[in-house]
């Protein structure tokens, strides 16, 4: 077939990181479209004080595109944006980006073999093949809290950080203490007059400072052959031990949760903070946060830390479950995306009409996996998308053929690198199950344990009541 016209949704990483391994192996017929005014997706949106990366800058950038001179150990977002816009141009793709486009619909045409894509400013693409890479992390999550029409003061996202209104001498709600808010919090905690923290449930710590680098460490860094390589394959490693540690809580594990326990408790010296803040959940169980200044922050006089649920919202401020009012000038929503919805409000209609918003009703499907840490997540998944990109070789719908670009008149059509591997003498093997089900098996909940693990199946018996009726069965996932 000719050259496919490939229409991309999204220019972020996921995005950028397509469209220049689409372009290595031919295909030039590409169009990115961004709903922002620039390109750089979750970096363009979250410019909250503070916003940087949890992942070390020698991971959180292309293994084709590195930078040497990263200045702190984990880049902030004004860095990541630089990085991410500079590299769409030295690879071409910016010119392939329309910027302000934000998507509508996606249609899949049976009799025209081909994908009509709408925007809401009325234009339309049409596209052999699309790929969505809108990212999890755009839609900001807000919780439905009775009465929040009725405040009078002023709030935002910390997604959507309203820089234009001032915080100083102000009494500020911060609602969440997640990731996003264990930056902007030690940011804006000098500034405010009164600070109220709104904690739903502690997380475990681990320290990252994210000092400056001394110059001379810049300097070796640029100059010292293959140092930035043993950087980056250090900080690997140490992300795998993360992930093997929280797979492993009754061996490894124990070392690096002692390692938390002890940190947490050199920070937090209030006894009552500290009460307050410990997680009641075995480490590694939800995210780990990286972080040496949020912390102290909670301890400061003119900050209070909550951990009521917040009930409703009256005129004055938040309500928590006590009945209390906690009067407030501003409340800024630190609580998370929608991650599930992170392809919609775009309506993805494919063969026959079938709609992808009612075939994920009950959410996106996924096979049972044991957790792994958010450092090996992210750098797994953009090395994983990186990776199944360069091996393009699946069929467009309808049976179009074999997406690659055209072969020179006469020429074979090039082999996959599986065509290619030598059978080693073996014949042909039977198809072998996922290693997740070789070698594990389902606990009460429905949940994938490993063996060694199963004195920790009483801990989360309990979460059996919240799991919907629909997805305990991982048939059904």
């Amino acid at each position: 077939m000719s050259n496919p016209r490939i229409v991309i949704v999204g220019a972020g990483f996921g995005g950028i990181a397509a469209a220049i391994e689409l372009q290595k192996h031919g295909f030039d017929e590409l169009t990115l479209l961004e709903a922002a005014p620039e390109i750089g997706g979750t970096w363009f949106h979250n410019t909250y004080p503070g916003a940087a990366c949890d992942v070390p800058s020698q991971l959180y950038s292309f293994s084709f595109a590195q930078r040497r001179d990263w200045p702190r150990l984990c880049p902030r977002q004004e860095e990541i944006l630089v990085y991410l816009r500079q590299v769409a141009r030295d690879f071409g793709v910016a010119e392939q980006v329309v910027c302000g486009t934000r998507v509508s619909a996606c249609r899949w045409s049976d009799a025209d073999q081909a994908w009509t894509v709408a925007t809401r400013s009325g234009a339309t693409y049409t596209a052999d093949a699309l790929i969505l890479a809108t990212g999890q992390l755009h839609q900001p999550s807000f919780p439905r809290v009775e009465g929040a029409e009725s405040f009078a003061g002023h709030s935002f996202h910390s997604a959507r950080w309203d820089h234009d209104y001032p915080l100083a001498g102000k009494r500020v709600a911060v609602v969440g203490t997640g990731a996003s808010a264990v930056q902007f919090v030690p940011e804006i905690v000098e500034e405010v007059a009164h600070l109220t923290v709104f904690q739903r449930t502690g997380n475990w710590f681990m320290p990252r400072k994210n000092r400056p680098y001394p110059r001379v460490v810049r300097a070796a860094v640029q100059t010292v052959p293959g140092l930035q390589s043993a950087r980056r394959a250090f900080w690997f490693h140490y992300g795998e031990l993360l992930t093997f540690a929280i797979r492993h809580p009754g061996t490894v594990g124990k070392v690096v949760h002692q390692a938390s326990t002890a940190f947490m408790r050199w920070q937090l010296e209030d006894p009552v903070v500290r009460e307050q803040v410990w997680p009641d959940y075995t480490f590694g169980c939800k995210r780990v946060l990286f972080g040496s200044n949020f912390l102290p922050a909670l301890q400061r006089e003119h900050v209070e830390l909550v951990t009521d649920a917040v009930a409703g919202m009256a005129r004055e401020g938040v309500v928590t479950a006590d009945g209390r009012l906690h009067p407030v000038d501003c409340v800024i929503w630190g609580t998370g995306f929608k991650t599930n919805d992170f392809m919609f409000p775009m309506e993805i209609t494919g063969s026959e009409g079938r709609s992808l918003r009612e075939v994920w009703a009950g959410g996106a499907p996924r096979p049972p996996r044991p957790h792994r840490s958010r450092i090996s997540l992210d750098v797994r998944h953009v090395r994983a998308e990186h990776e199944h990109l360069r091996r393009l070789d699946h069929h467009l719908p309808g049976g179009a053929g074999p997406l690659r670009p055209p072969s020179p008149a006469g020429a074979a059509p090039p082999r996959s690198g599986r065509d290619r591997r030598p059978s080693r003498g073996r014949g042909r093997q039977r198809p072998r199950a996922p290693s997740s089900l070789r070698r594990h098996r389902l606990d009460a909940v429905r949940l994938v344990v490993p063996r060694r693990q199963r004195p920790h199946r009483r801990q989360l018996a309990g979460l059996h009541a919240r799991v919907p009726q629909g997805h305990r069965d991982p048939r059904s996932w």
